[in-house]
């Protein structure tokens, strides 16, 4: 008799460790796919944002540190094209690009004072795609 009451206690430990691991498995899962679900809304809101962002700055006038924060704050596939006065030709930012020009000598120099001119670029779908600042 007490051979079968061992045996029926370690069958039902192994059915409830069963179901404890079960249980947790089960939460993990949920935990995943709930994860993958707030994952695409936060690149989707990121993306909406960015939208706005660039979208409000069409044909309004910024300063030059603005442009630099612009570029260094570009985290989207928006490219930034830049034409200043002192080089009289155009420099392309992407998100992979970083401005750290602080020679006022360099071609690429961006005044931080300068006013700069703002129009924005968008594609068939009409997504921004590019914005151009470009020296007042």
């Amino acid at each position: 008799m007490d051979d079968v009451m061992k045996l029926i206690k370690i069958a039902v430990s192994v059915l409830i460790t069963l179901a404890v691991i079960g249980f947790v498995v089960y939460l993990f899962t949920m935990g995943r796919d709930m994860f993958r679900t707030s994952d695409a809304q936060m690149v989707d809101l990121q993306e909406r944002l960015t939208q706005t962002n660039y979208g409000e700055l069409h044909d309004t006038t910024v300063k030059g540190s603005q442009v630099v924060s612009y570029i260094r704050g570009n985290t989207s596939n928006v490219t930034i094209t830049v034409t200043t006065k002192a080089s009289g030709g155009t420099r392309t930012y992407t998100k992979d690009d970083v401005y750290n020009v602080s020679d006022s000598l360099n071609a690429n120099y961006i005044n931080p004072t300068a006013d700069f001119m703002v129009t924005v670029s968008k594609n068939a779908n009409d997504i921004v795609d590019g914005v151009t600042f470009t020296q007042q």
